[in-house]
Protein backbone atom coordinates (compact mmCIF):
# COMPACT_ATOMS: atom_id res chain seq x y z
CA UNK A 1 0.00 0.00 0.00
CA UNK A 2 1.39 3.44 -0.97
CA UNK A 3 1.75 6.45 1.28
CA UNK A 4 -1.19 8.30 -0.27
CA UNK A 5 -3.42 5.31 0.41
CA UNK A 6 -2.25 5.22 4.03
CA UNK A 7 -2.97 8.96 4.43
CA UNK A 8 -6.42 8.44 2.90
CA UNK A 9 -7.16 5.55 5.26
CA UNK A 10 -6.02 7.65 8.23
CA UNK A 11 -8.28 10.55 7.21
CA UNK A 12 -11.24 8.22 6.71
CA UNK A 13 -10.68 6.53 10.08
CA UNK A 14 -10.44 9.85 11.93
CA UNK A 15 -13.52 11.21 10.15
CA UNK A 16 -15.34 8.00 11.13
CA UNK A 17 -14.61 8.79 14.78
CA UNK A 18 -11.81 6.36 15.52
CA UNK A 19 -9.31 7.35 18.21
CA UNK A 20 -6.50 9.38 16.62
CA UNK A 21 -3.75 7.73 18.67
CA UNK A 22 -4.99 4.26 17.66
CA UNK A 23 -5.17 5.28 14.00
CA UNK A 24 -1.62 6.61 14.16
CA UNK A 25 -0.28 3.57 16.01
CA UNK A 26 -1.94 1.15 13.59
CA UNK A 27 -0.52 2.85 10.48
CA UNK A 28 2.83 4.35 11.53
CA UNK A 29 4.85 1.20 10.78
CA UNK A 30 3.50 1.08 7.21
CA UNK A 31 4.89 4.46 6.23
CA UNK A 32 8.38 5.85 5.70
CA UNK A 33 7.84 9.15 7.55
CA UNK A 34 5.46 8.78 10.49
CA UNK A 35 5.66 12.54 11.11
CA UNK A 36 3.69 13.12 7.90
CA UNK A 37 1.04 10.70 9.11
CA UNK A 38 0.89 12.61 12.40
CA UNK A 39 0.44 15.88 10.51
CA UNK A 40 -2.30 14.34 8.37
CA UNK A 41 -4.19 13.23 11.48
CA UNK A 42 -3.62 16.49 13.39
CA UNK A 43 -4.88 18.51 10.40
CA UNK A 44 -8.38 17.13 10.92
CA UNK A 45 -10.44 19.11 13.43
CA UNK A 46 -12.47 17.40 16.10
CA UNK A 47 -16.16 17.46 15.09
CA UNK A 48 -17.11 19.59 18.11
CA UNK A 49 -14.44 22.18 17.27
CA UNK A 50 -15.41 22.16 13.61
CA UNK A 51 -19.03 22.85 14.54
CA UNK A 52 -18.14 25.48 17.13
CA UNK A 53 -15.92 27.49 14.76
CA UNK A 54 -17.85 26.82 11.55
CA UNK A 55 -19.25 30.37 11.35
CA UNK A 56 -15.85 32.01 11.90
CA UNK A 57 -14.35 29.68 9.33
CA UNK A 58 -17.09 30.58 6.85
CA UNK A 59 -16.45 34.29 7.43
CA UNK A 60 -12.74 33.69 6.82
CA UNK A 61 -13.56 31.74 3.67
CA UNK A 62 -15.75 34.58 2.34
CA UNK A 63 -13.09 37.18 3.19
CA UNK A 64 -10.51 35.16 1.26
CA UNK A 65 -12.84 34.95 -1.73
CA UNK A 66 -13.36 38.73 -1.54
CA UNK A 67 -9.58 39.17 -1.38
CA UNK A 68 -9.22 36.96 -4.45
CA UNK A 69 -11.84 39.00 -6.31
CA UNK A 70 -10.14 42.26 -5.33
CA UNK A 71 -6.80 40.83 -6.49
CA UNK A 72 -8.35 39.78 -9.78
CA UNK A 73 -9.78 43.24 -10.41
CA UNK A 74 -6.65 45.13 -9.39
CA UNK A 75 -4.27 42.96 -11.41
CA UNK A 76 -6.62 43.05 -14.40
CA UNK A 77 -6.73 46.87 -14.20
CA UNK A 78 -2.92 47.08 -13.91
CA UNK A 79 -2.27 44.97 -16.98
CA UNK A 80 -5.22 46.09 -19.10
CA UNK A 81 -2.94 48.29 -21.24
CA UNK A 82 -1.31 45.11 -22.54
CA UNK A 83 -4.63 43.81 -23.85
CA UNK A 84 -7.54 41.95 -22.35
CA UNK A 85 -6.19 38.42 -22.82
CA UNK A 86 -2.74 38.99 -21.24
CA UNK A 87 -4.36 41.00 -18.43
CA UNK A 88 -6.80 38.17 -17.75
CA UNK A 89 -3.96 35.62 -17.81
CA UNK A 90 -1.89 37.56 -15.28
CA UNK A 91 -5.00 38.16 -13.13
CA UNK A 92 -5.80 34.45 -13.09
CA UNK A 93 -2.24 33.62 -12.03
CA UNK A 94 -2.68 36.13 -9.19
CA UNK A 95 -5.74 34.18 -8.05
CA UNK A 96 -3.88 30.93 -7.43
CA UNK A 97 -2.71 31.68 -3.87
CA UNK A 98 -5.89 33.25 -2.46
CA UNK A 99 -8.14 30.62 -4.03
CA UNK A 100 -5.88 27.77 -2.89
CA UNK A 101 -5.97 29.19 0.64
CA UNK A 102 -9.76 29.54 0.48
CA UNK A 103 -10.12 25.91 -0.61
CA UNK A 104 -8.01 24.72 2.33
CA UNK A 105 -10.01 26.93 4.71
CA UNK A 106 -13.22 25.44 3.31
CA UNK A 107 -11.78 21.99 4.03
CA UNK A 108 -10.79 23.07 7.57
CA UNK A 109 -7.20 21.94 6.94
CA UNK A 110 -5.08 22.81 9.97
CA UNK A 111 -1.73 23.91 8.58
CA UNK A 112 -3.11 26.63 6.29
CA UNK A 113 -4.15 28.68 9.31
CA UNK A 114 -0.46 29.38 10.04
CA UNK A 115 0.36 30.37 6.46
CA UNK A 116 -2.44 32.87 5.97
CA UNK A 117 -1.13 35.38 8.56
CA UNK A 118 2.26 35.23 6.84
CA UNK A 119 0.62 36.01 3.49
CA UNK A 120 -1.32 38.84 5.16
CA UNK A 121 1.87 40.27 6.63
CA UNK A 122 3.42 40.20 3.17
CA UNK A 123 0.31 41.97 1.87
CA UNK A 124 0.62 44.69 4.51
CA UNK A 125 4.26 45.24 3.58
CA UNK A 126 3.21 45.50 -0.05
CA UNK A 127 0.57 48.12 0.89
CA UNK A 128 3.21 50.11 2.77
CA UNK A 129 5.72 49.82 -0.07
CA UNK A 130 3.25 50.93 -2.74
CA UNK A 131 1.55 53.64 -0.68
CA UNK A 132 0.73 56.45 -3.10
CA UNK A 133 -1.06 58.93 -0.85
CA UNK A 134 -4.42 57.15 -0.68
CA UNK A 135 -4.54 56.87 3.08
CA UNK A 136 -8.15 55.68 3.28
CA UNK A 137 -7.58 52.92 0.71
CA UNK A 138 -4.37 51.80 2.42
CA UNK A 139 -6.05 51.71 5.84
CA UNK A 140 -9.02 49.73 4.51
CA UNK A 141 -6.71 47.25 2.77
CA UNK A 142 -4.58 46.93 5.91
CA UNK A 143 -7.57 46.40 8.20
CA UNK A 144 -8.97 43.82 5.77
CA UNK A 145 -5.70 41.86 5.81
CA UNK A 146 -5.34 42.13 9.58
CA UNK A 147 -8.90 40.86 10.02
CA UNK A 148 -8.11 37.84 7.84
CA UNK A 149 -4.90 37.20 9.80
CA UNK A 150 -6.68 37.55 13.15
CA UNK A 151 -9.50 35.17 12.21
CA UNK A 152 -6.99 32.67 10.90
CA UNK A 153 -4.96 32.78 14.12
CA UNK A 154 -8.04 32.48 16.34
CA UNK A 155 -9.17 29.38 14.49
CA UNK A 156 -5.65 27.94 14.45
CA UNK A 157 -5.12 28.31 18.20
CA UNK A 158 -8.64 27.19 19.15
CA UNK A 159 -9.14 24.31 16.71
CA UNK A 160 -5.57 23.19 15.95
CA UNK A 161 -3.52 23.99 19.07
CA UNK A 162 -1.16 21.05 18.55
CA UNK A 163 0.03 22.03 15.10
CA UNK A 164 3.11 24.21 15.11
CA UNK A 165 5.34 25.61 12.42
CA UNK A 166 7.56 22.54 12.65
CA UNK A 167 4.71 20.01 12.65
CA UNK A 168 2.72 18.27 15.35
CA UNK A 169 3.65 19.00 18.97
CA UNK A 170 4.74 16.20 21.28
CA UNK A 171 4.13 15.52 24.96
CA UNK A 172 6.89 14.93 27.52
CA UNK A 173 7.13 11.25 26.54
CA UNK A 174 7.66 12.11 22.88
CA UNK A 175 4.15 11.09 21.78
CA UNK A 176 2.35 13.23 19.23
CA UNK A 177 -0.48 15.35 20.58
CA UNK A 178 -3.59 15.00 18.47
Amino acid sequence: MGNSEIYRRAREAVHAGQDRRQVFDSLKDQIRKPVKLAVTIANIPYPEQRQKYRILNTVLFVLLLLAALAKLLSVFAMFQNFGALPALGVALIGLIVPVACAVEIYRFSGQIYLLIPIFCLLGVTQILRRYDGDLVGAVIDGIFLLLIAALSLVIKFKVFPNIGIDGVKKDTQGQYLF
